[in-house]
């Protein structure tokens, strides 16, 4: 149990110091030094790795051995550990109870059998299509076309992701997120460079918004009248129902619309075509497959997701029924909307979705509470005086478990965290109340995971500082060149009030030479 409370991420230490790895390493680096700077190095890493690091291993000797123990009795067990959906829980389960999880999960998505291995089948049809287009895609294809194809490839594996935070079905049994993972399948290589690629063209025309931080200050003082509420519309299993057919021809005129030259627009479509016919995957020895829809794991199923629902936006945004605001992440929709319109603009995006597949998607509404509150993207909104404020909001089966101190992971690995959640908390239009409630949070979330409150500070510290500085050293303002004399002004004005509440130092005094001492010109 203390091993699992560490979290999925944990990893062990290693049973002894890896010396002739570190050997190596430091030789490969200092081989072009000069033979006296060469020595010097070369002795101290052998003091520092003779006295500290064989040290520090051989006082948790003791313990490193029962976690690896503990390991091995835990992979003896019958059963499961899974992630669950939407949480970093740990969920343990009887194999057996996993397996009837699956099996139903996999009759519900309407997944069929395969008699035949489709392996061969796969590789054959990504080499084909391939050597068709690789004139165009590629200037050496003799060198370069091997970048497309993956060494050893092998059917997607399924995994499934508890939900914990839904209720169970009328059997007891928890639903699951079925995740197929294409590590090595065929089209793996492909789908990720066609995300590549069309990640630098403009994004598709929708209401769609990129995170959290961008919902937030859409949504922050937003008016909200007297019959009007705010409303989530959640898309029924999404991936699974899109009319791909449908999509790829979104997608070959998303392209041509953006510049890219016929023939290869041409080359990308039927290269996505493939990645999403393929939609198999294999559990416990048998292969599941499915005509339609996106497979969930696939790199490319969030974009072509994100393409259809960009489709259906722009048609409907003139239509009476669409809401007055309206935005959207994926398959979540968020409205502000008249309270009695929600019914009517949920059969409206229904019966236009219908026009290209019967039933293909669903939607599911939540409003918000009776005290004005909904949460969205990890924000909380709540109408306040007629107006949406926002606020950080974390799900309740949320735990506090990231990586911890004492794992065997690179220090930018674990305090990778907390740099987001102090990014995420700096760019939010919150008030300082909010700030100092959320600030205390995250270094308590630090202290849980072993992490002392000056390191965590520093990190909010300085996320607040870079936030600081973006907006002082601006010389645009609404599309309006500033003064550059205004700015600075503006920037010795704000230096004064705010920076030394930041930190717990006094600024440095380099600092306010650069800020003060420049003459006019500079």
């Amino acid at each position: 149990m203390a091993l699992l409370n560490r979290g999925l991420k944990f990893i062990l230490p290693p049973k002894k110091s890896p010396i002739e790895d570190i050997c190596v390493d430091v030789m490969a680096s200092v081989r072009r030094e000069m033979d006296e700077m060469k020595d010097t190095i070369e002795t101290k890493a052998v003091s520092l790795m003779r006295n500290e690091m064989a040290t520090k291993l051989a006082k948790s000797g003791d313990n490193i051995k029962r976690m690896y123990e503990a390991v091995k009795s835990m992979r003896e067990k019958d059963v499961v550990f899974a992630k669950a959906d939407k949480s970093n829980n740990i969920v343990v389960m009887e194999r057996d109870d996993y397996d009837r999880i699956a099996l139903k999960t996999i009759n519900e998505g309407q997944y069929a059998e395969c008699m035949n291995d489709p392996l061969y089948d796969m590789v054959k049809e990504v080499e084909d299509i391939l050597d068709k287009h690789k004139n165009v895609l590629c200037e050496k294809p003799r060198y370069e076309l091997r970048k497309w194809k993956v060494s050893n490839p092998e059917v997607p594996s399924l995994y499934l992701m508890i939900k914990i935070h839904k209720d169970p079905d009328a059997d007891g049994d928890r639903k699951a997120r079925p995740v197929a993972s294409n590590v090595n399948a065929p089209t793996e290589n492909i789908a990720k460079k066609l995300v590549k690629i069309f990640g630098k063209l403009p994004r598709p025309k929708g209401k769609s918004v990129l995170n959290g931080t961008e919902f937030a200050r859409q949504v922050n003082g937003v008016a909200v009248n007297r019959n009007e509420e705010m409303g989530s519309l959640d898309v029924s299993s999404m991936y699974p129902s899109i009319p791909m057919d449908f999509t790829l021809k979104i997608l070959f005129a998303w392209l041509i619309e953006n510049g890219v030259s016929t023939p290869l627009a041409v080359a990308y479509t039927d290269l996505a075509a493939v990645c999403m016919k393929h939609n198999c995957f294999r559990f416990r020895g048998i292969v599941y497959t499915k005509d339609d829809g996106a497979g969930i794991g696939n790199s490319l199923s969030g974009f072509m997701a994100e393409l259809f629902m960009c489709f259906f936006e722009t048609k409907l945004e003139r239509h009476p029924l669409f809401p007055r605001f309206y935005t959207r992440y994926m398959d979540d929709t968020f409205a502000i909307q008249n309270r009695r319109k929600f019914d009517a603009l949920k059969k409206l995006f229904e019966d236009e979705m219908d026009k290209v597949k019967k039933g293909a998607i669903r939607f599911t509404i939540e409003r918000q509470t009776e005290d004005g509150r909904l949460p969205f993207l990890n924000v909380m909104c709540e109408v306040v005086d007629g107006k949406v404020r926002v606020d950080v909001y974390r799900k309740p089966t949320k735990t506090m478990r990231m990586i911890t101190s004492d794992s065997f992971h690179d220090m930018k690995h674990k305090m990778a965290a907390y740099h987001s959640m102090a990014d995420f908390m700096v760019n939010l239009p919150l008030n300082e109340e909010q700030i100092d409630r959320e600030t205390e949070k995250i270094l308590e979330i630090g202290w849980v995971n072993g992490f002392k409150k000056s390191a965590i500070l520093e990190i909010i510290n300085k996320h607040k500082k870079k936030k600081l500085l973006s907006e002082m050293t601006s010389f645009y303002d609404d599309g309006n060149i500033k003064s550059p004399l205004l700015n600075l002004f503006v920037l010795n004005r704000k230096v004064d009030e705010r920076i030394i509440d930041l930190t717990d130092d006094s600024p440095d005094s380099s600092t306010s030479e650069i800020y003060y001492d420049c003459d006019a010109e500079e």
